[in-house]
């Protein structure tokens, strides 16, 4: 009887970043380092003075790559093409240099395109539908158009869905693109978490964020693309590709409370063959709501109350920015493994055996991801 194939290990080789801060990885660490939080640390402090929360991620696609499109371009769609563009730059990996129906992409999106959504209603309204592009409903009403424009633009052949995992959902694509990898699917997968901003969007997160925030609303928002390549180890041992990290395990689960969030990271733990005291970073989903509390209690179970491994919150910087927030979180981890120098707060691993990363990603629905990076 044949032994059960061992599941290659998966290794993240390119990242793409466009943020508020601005193009690439060097942006977000220099921002970090620079910039003061653009949140209050607790509900008692007086509100700073902060960035325009509705502030657009600098950037023009056509300075990046040539793009030519038979129709109107959706913001997001700009995104995600640049965020894709710069991660497989930085892994050297496109096709032609490997099989294209062995490279795909995994996309995430809390809320699609809401400018195209605006857009594409008032022209149904305003013109009837004989006036309408087709283009505009599928880009308005489903984000899977998405990454089939990533796709066909870079010649992606492989497996490409889109999730709906809310807030969760770039780090949930990270996630999949690592169970597929494992399952030998794919040689390589973009895992891509992308928002962007509209005044609708804008106004609505002020009042729900306002109502989770215990009536505060100065929380802002964020918008922006984080796209990851990761592949399997022995290709990218073999190309002599550079590694940020190695993805180890991860867990997804579905619960309000904290006690999802805590079988989330058990689960991500035991994928990673991992015990709590292994891990030296958390990369927190902390946004600046109530919800904050019931991550701190699962953290809590986890590692015992006063044992805590040193943990960064991104949101305090970039605000509350979707789906790219858990692929920026992994991002990051992936970054301090490699050895990138860390914005203050931040600890610089010193442990004799691999440093181990805590990535996590919730929804306010209740969905929540985390997964384990190892340098």
């Amino acid at each position: 009887m044949k032994s059960p194939q061992r599941a290659p290990a998966v290794v993240i080789t390119g990242m793409g970043i466009v943020s508020c801060f601005g193009i690439g990885a060097q942006a977000v660490q220099a921002g970090l380092a620079t910039s003061p939080p653009a949140r209050r640390e607790t509900p008692s402090e007086a509100p700073p003075q902060v960035r325009d929360a509705r502030a657009a991620c600098p950037f023009q696609l056509d300075h990046h790559l040539a793009f030519r499109s038979v129709g109107y371009v959706s913001r997001l769609t700009e995104l995600s093409l640049l965020g894709a563009h710069l991660a497989l730059a930085d892994a050297e990996l496109a096709p032609p240099a490997m099989d294209a129906p062995r490279l795909g992409i995994i996309y995430a999106s809390a809320h699609g395109d809401p400018i195209s959504r605006e857009r594409g209603w008032r022209e149904l309204l305003e013109q009837g539908p004989q006036k309408l592009s087709p283009i505009v409903i599928p880009e308005a009403l489903t984000s899977n158009m998405h990454p089939g424009v990533v796709a066909i633009h870079f010649g992606l052949q492989g497996v490409m869905c889109t999730l709906s995992m809310g807030e969760a959902g770039g780090l949930g694509a990270v996630a999949y693109a690592l169970e597929s990898l494992r399952g030998r699917r794919a040689d390589a997968l973009l895992a891509c978490g992308a928002d962007c901003l509209s005044d609708s969007l804008f106004d609505y997160y002020a009042a729900a964020l306002g109502m989770l925030g215990g009536g505060q609303t100065d929380i802002p928002l964020g918008e922006g693309c984080v796209s990851l390549l990761l592949e399997r180890e022995e290709q990218a041992v073999a190309r002599r590709a550079r590694v940020y990290a190695r993805c180890a395990g991860y867990g997804l689960s579905g619960d309000p409370g904290s006690s999802g969030l805590l079988r989330a990271m058990r689960m991500a733990l035991r994928d990673a063959r991992l015990a709590p005291d292994a891990i030296q970073l958390i990369c927190l989903n902390e946004n600046g709501t109530l919800l904050d509390e019931q991550e701190q209690e699962a953290l809590r179970q986890l590692f015992g109350a006063g044992r805590l491994p040193p943990s960064i919150a991104l949101k305090r910087w970039t605000g509350e920015t979707c789906a790219m927030g858990g692929s920026l979180n992994a991002a990051y981890g992936a970054l301090w493994l490699a050895g990138s120098a860390p914005p203050p707060g931040a600890p610089a691993s010193s442990s004799q055996r691999p440093p181990a990363c805590l990535a996590l990603a919730s929804s306010f629905e209740g969905m929540h991801a985390a997964v384990v990076l190892q340098g």
